[in-house]
């Protein structure tokens, strides 16, 4: 990313509710999506990236920065040169700690992964409102 670029990231990652995090299934992309990752974690952290990925998570969970929901959408599934999602798993979320989802666009049951992985965010990010209404 540029200069540009990333100001403009900075600034909307201070004030995001939460994230769906849309990752490109193909193989040639899963470096791309561990940069764009890590990117987002810079971002929202100010930690510079060094390869490893559980220094940047802890620093997200330890509450010193903001924390917001993050769901995955593992995209593109129908294609050939799909990577098995276990594979990208194991590369973005090796902890397990985020829902994942699914989807393509033309292959009718994983083209409802997209409506689900916003949902699922969508959720996530009221919940602690509607938790708050049920206390008062």
């Amino acid at each position: 990313t540029n200069l540009h670029q990333d100001h403009h990231l900075t600034v909307w990652q201070k004030s995001l509710d939460g994230v769906v995090f849309v990752a490109d299934s193909q193989a040639m992309r899963v470096e791309a999506n561990l940069m764009a990752w890590s990117d987002f974690f810079e971002a929202r952290t100010g930690l510079v990236f060094d390869g490893d990925l559980g220094v940047l998570e802890n620093a997200l969970n330890n509450g010193s920065y903001p924390v917001c929901p993050v769901v995955f959408q593992i995209n593109k599934r129908d294609l050939p040169t799909a990577v098995d999602v276990n594979e990208l798993r194991k590369v973005l979320d090796p902890k397990e700690r985020h829902p994942w989802f699914e989807s393509c666009a033309l292959d009718e049951p994983l083209n409802l992964g997209v409506s689900q992985a916003l949902g699922s965010c969508f959720q996530a990010c009221l919940s602690p409102w509607f938790d708050d209404l049920a206390t008062s």
